[in-house]
């Protein structure tokens, strides 16, 4: 009976050693990456970068003035979060001792459901920077059918319901899409996502529109969650654009593939003259797994 069982349709199975080895190794490795990467996912580093302004083009060493911002993004809130790492990130932030705080989008993965609203809301108001807490949405802020990862309708039909607003807002995190605001003399201006806005307007302010009634002999400081347009906010007078939305490339090879995708995929690039900065960010899309980068939070020190 058992050698009928193991009998294959065209012969016996053939039972090599190397092929067993074979196998098991491919099993182990697997675990061990699969390991490794979510326990990656979950530890938050903290990431430091400097930014110097000079107005008049000299290249000499700007005033002693100087503004930390830490810049989050990509949360993506769902049932896989992990309120741990939430916790943890939170603590670093607030151990930083922040000027301000920006948020750049994806809150959530293209739903609420399964957001645990009532603790991470509890997690997230312990956040603290001197000028408060500002974010822009990103494209998986609003409501929408998924199909392995991918959208089922158009753009323009993704909606964000009332409860990501009520949530951020609970939080006590600022709106700053498409609005501008002067913090000690550096004018900060956060963009709706290209892609989404999620409130039945397909369009955003052009850049012309966000930045040009701005002073230019102030930094200008863009805060917009994909890492595009930059010519035409550089053309427009931004000098430094945070953004996040490309994950690092989250699961190699992606994180090669995606610098042939953005003029900035990840960390710090000037782009014609204007310094960008592109966070790997927190969270993940899709499985909790980073292979290839880590999760990030940027601690930006501005002298101006």
């Amino acid at each position: 009976m058992m050698a009928a069982m193991l009998r294959h349709p065209f012969g016996k199975i053939p039972c090599r050693p190397a092929a067993w080895i074979a196998f098991l190794a491919c099993i182990s490795f697997t675990a061990i990456m699969n390991g490794y990467g979510h326990r990656n996912a979950i530890t938050n580093r903290v990431t430091s970068y400097t930014v110097q302004f000079t107005r008049d083009g000299s290249g000499a060493q700007p005033s002693a003035r100087e503004m930390k911002i830490v810049l989050l993004s990509d949360m993506h809130l769902g049932v896989n979060t992990d309120l741990n790492q939430m916790e943890d990130m939170v603590r670093q932030v607030n151990e930083q001792a922040a000027d301000v705080i920006f948020i750049a989008g994806d809150f959530f993965s293209s739903t609420f459901e399964g957001v645990k609203e009532e603790e991470l809301e509890k997690i997230f108001s312990q956040m603290k920077a001197e000028n408060g807490v500002y974010y822009v949405w990103g494209n998986h802020d609003v409501e929408e059918p998924l199909l392995f990862g991918f959208p089922l309708q158009k753009a323009s039909l993704a909606r964000r319901p009332a409860k990501m607003d009520d949530f951020v807002r609970a939080c006590g995190f600022r709106d700053i899409n498409d609005k501008t605001l002067v913090i000690d003399n550096v004018q900060f201006a956060g963009r709706k996502d290209m892609d989404k806005t999620g409130d039945g307007k397909n369009k955003r302010k052009s850049a012309a529109q966000l930045l040009g009634g701005l002073r230019t002999d102030m930094p200008t400081v863009v805060i917009e969650h994909e890492p595009y347009d930059l010519d035409e906010l550089q053309k427009n007078g931004a000098d430094l654009v945070l953004s996040g939305h490309t994950h690092g490339g989250q699961l190699w090879p992606g994180n090669i593939l995606v610098r042939f995708m953005y003029k900035n995929a990840a960390g710090q690039k000037k782009v014609g003259g204007m310094e960008t900065i592109t966070t790997a960010g927190i969270g993940t899309y899709g499985p909790p797994l980073r292979l290839g980068c880590a999760a990030e939070i940027p601690v930006i020190s501005l002298y101006y």
